[in-house]
């Protein structure tokens, strides 16, 4: 188990991200949808380092469920669409695997009326996107390993570590039954 990446490294990629958006949407209404709940706390590093007008919003969409460690269907719940219509739309993820749950949200919100709609993610697995297609920015490229920190979860445990860390998920799917244990352990054993 290793940190893949930092606090720090993680920090200054996003204020890079705030300053490539804010050249990008200069004077246009943008509307940022994160997608839940892996994009939480990007999201809100993200808009807090942002020095243009923005609105944001949230989605729930799942392509992952439980234990799962590669995407399956996309579901969007659209219960609740976005007031997306009229408006620049970036849909932001906190990591871009195959690419198809970016794919399947940024054909929705064109349909919702989106001026426009690009992609940003935390991190990109560049080796695992499906061809044809990649995030129109993103803070981060990673190799294909099964990470956890910074939104980012293993059924549900780890989100809260402030830096990305490479799982090991046979070491984790060892520690199942002592979940509380297990992430305390892995805590004391990442520079938190």
């Amino acid at each position: 188990m290793r940190t893949l990446i930092s606090t720090e490294e993680l920090r200054t990629g996003i204020a890079g991200l705030a300053r490539r958006l804010e050249a990008h949407y200069q004077g246009q209404p943008l509307t940022i949808v994160a997608l839940l709940n892996g994009s939480l706390l990007f999201l809100a590093d993200l808009v807090r380092e942002l020095r243009i007008p923005v609105e944001y919003d949230t989605l729930r969409v799942s392509a992952y469920r439980g234990e799962a460690t590669t995407a399956g269907e996309v579901r969007v719940e659209v219960g609740q669409v976005p007031a997306v219509r009229g408006r620049h739309l970036l849909l932001l993820d906190d990591i871009l695997d195959t690419g198809a749950t970016l794919q399947a949200v940024g054909q929705l919100a064109l349909g919702w009326g989106a001026l426009s709609v690009r992609t940003a993610v935390l991190l990109w697995k560049p080796d695992r996107t499906r061809a044809g297609f990649r995030p129109d920015d993103y803070v981060r490229q990673i190799p294909d390993v099964f990470v956890v920190g910074y939104g980012l979860d293993y059924n549900l445990q780890y989100r809260q570590l402030p830096q990305i860390v490479e799982l090991d998920l046979s070491a984790a799917e060892a520690g199942q039954g002592r979940s509380e244990e297990h992430t305390s352990e892995l805590q004391s054993r990442v520079d938190i």
